[in-house]
C-alpha cells in the first residue's frame, strides 16, 4: 500500500511538474503620455535594475525625447545614477542627429569632481570616479555599440572625442580605449 501511494504522489509530482504552461504574458505597453511620469516613479525609487527601464521605454516619440532631454538638463549635476539612467534611455532610442547630438553634449560636459558639489573638489570614495563620470560612461557605452553594429559610426566617434576632450578621468580612459578599437 506504501508503495502504491509513494508511486502516485511521484506521478503527480511529474504530472505537475510536466504540465505546459502558458508563456508570461508581457507587460502592456505604456501609453506615451505616462513615460515622463514613468520616469519619474523610477528615478524616485533609484532602483537602476527596474525592468521597466527595457522594456517601457523602446520607441520613445521626438516629443518624448525632447521632454527626457529637457528633464536631464533641469537634474542636478550632482544627480549622476538619475542623469545616467536618463542617458540610457535616450540612448536606447537613436534615431536623428538630435539623439546624437545629446549624446554628444553628456560626453562633454565639464567633469563632475564631486558627488557633493560638481563645481568643486573633495575627497573621492572608493568607486567615486566613475560614478562621477556615469552619464558620459553611459553616451560611450552606446557609442561602442553602435561601432560594433557598424551603425551611425560618424555620430558615435563625435561622442568619443567629446569624452575625451572634456577630462572626466573614468571616461577619458575608455574613450582612449575605444579610439583604439576603432582607429
Amino acid at each position: 500500500m506504501r508503495r502504491a501511494a509513494a508511486a502516485a504522489l511521484a506521478l503527480a509530482w511529474l504530472a505537475a511538474a510536466c504540465k505546459v504552461r502558458p508563456a508570461p504574458v508581457p507587460p502592456a505597453p505604456v501609453p506615451a503620455a505616462g513615460r515622463l511620469a514613468l520616469l519619474e516613479d523610477v528615478l524616485q525609487a533609484k532602483n537602476d535594475n527596474d525592468p521597466r527601464l527595457d522594456s517601457a521605454f523602446s520607441a520613445l516619440s521626438e516629443e518624448e525625447k525632447i521632454q527626457f532631454r529637457a528633464k536631464y538638463r533641469a537634474m542636478p549635476a550632482e544627480s549622476r545614477n538619475e542623469r545616467g539612467t536618463v542617458v540610457y534611455l535616450l540612448g536606447q532610442n537613436l534615431a536623428s542627429a538630435d539623439d546624437w547630438g545629446f549624446l554628444r553634449e553628456v560626453a562633454g560636459e565639464e567633469p563632475c569632481l564631486s558627488l557633493l558639489a560638481c563645481t568643486k573638489g573633495g575627497r573621492a570614495g572608493p568607486g567615486d570616479e566613475v560614478t562621477l563620470a556615469y552619464p558620459a560612461l553611459v553616451a560611450l557605452k552606446r557609442a561602442e555599440a553602435a561601432l560594433e553594429a557598424g551603425e551611425s559610426v560618424a555620430e558615435a566617434r563625435a561622442v568619443i572625442a567629446a569624452a575625451e576632450a572634456a577630462g572626466a578621468p573614468a571616461a577619458a580612459r575608455l574613450a582612449e580605449r575605444l579610439q583604439k578599437r576603432f582607429p
